[in-house]
């Protein structure tokens, strides 16, 4: 970024970004992080059989969010997939997300 704003557009706002907090906030998380999923599905275990979450990202995409944001979303929602186990789609209920919510919060204390 900084080569961006500073070496090549000589602007003078970017000589006031932080490149530190940036560079800190683009570190490896450690493996016990909260965020981190903790399982991982066998290989060749499929946890999106019907294609939803290809569908899901297709659907980000074209609302034109970023593309981290639409990484986010499709991994937040196959660790939602993974924790409801093999049940079919459209089994899950909002008493599922909430479930996976309260499993976040309490048990691997993700914060808010």
């Amino acid at each position: 970024m900084r080569l961006l704003l500073v070496d090549l557009a000589d602007a003078p706002a970017g000589r006031e970004v932080d490149c530190g907090y940036w560079r800190e906030g683009a570190r490896e998380l450690e493996p016990a992080h909260p965020t981190l999923a903790r399982k991982r599905p066998a290989p060749g275990k499929r946890l999106d059989s019907a294609g939803v979450l290809a569908r899901m990202a297709r659907a980000v995409r074209a609302k034109l969010y970023f593309i981290r944001t639409e990484q986010s979303y499709v991994d937040w929602c196959r660790r939602f997939l993974g924790f409801s186990g093999p049940r079919p789609l459209e089994q899950l209920d909002a008493a599922d997300a909430q479930a996976f919510l309260e499993h976040l919060t309490v048990e691997r204390k993700v914060p808010e």
